[in-house]
């Protein structure tokens, strides 16, 4: 599963004696977030019995965590005395659905968003024009976001557009 910054994530843990049966720890584990390989104590992560020497983690990733950022939990209990650790991989943190291609750079200043409404326009939107000059309004966009000049002769010699 792909999270993003702000989800809430559920993931689960077991643990076992040192003869290998499955055994709940002598008190309940803790787990901390690890951001970028750096652990982070700033958020909550709840651990919760579920079964026997099964435990839900839980929590919340910050919504100030970057997209493309590394995210893990360090869990650590004691059975039967000893130390026992566990790290629960969350995966690198995506860009939102909604928005997957405002995090795509096709150069400075230029997403994937903006220059496939700047190509979509001639194809599927409403086309107009007076004299020489043609403007192009997405399909979905009150706006024009682009305005074709041609000169008598039809050869097209500035192209101008408004990025949605």
């Amino acid at each position: 599963m792909s999270y993003r910054p702000g989800d809430i994530f559920y993931k689960q843990v077991t643990t076992f004696s040192p003869s290998g049966i499955s055994t709940n720890t002598d008190v309940t584990p803790w787990a901390t977030l690890v951001h970028n390989g750096v652990d982070d104590f700033t958020p909550h992560v709840f651990v919760t019995n579920v079964d026997v020497g099964r435990y839900t983690v839980s929590g919340v990733i910050p919504s100030t965590y970057a997209v493309g950022s590394s995210i893990n939990v360090a869990v650590s209990g004691l059975v039967t005395g000893n130390l026992s650790k566990a790290v629960v991989d969350l995966d690198v943190l995506s860009a939102p659905n909604s928005g997957l291609f405002d995090y795509v750079q096709i150069e400075p200043g230029l997403n994937a968003r903006q220059l496939l409404a700047l190509l979509g326009a001639p194809i599927g939107g409403v086309s107009s024009g007076a004299g020489n000059t043609l403007w192009y309004q997405g399909a979905n966009n009150p706006a024009q976001n682009r305005v074709s000049s041609v000169c008598t002769s039809g050869i097209r010699t500035v192209v101008s557009y408004v990025l949605p």
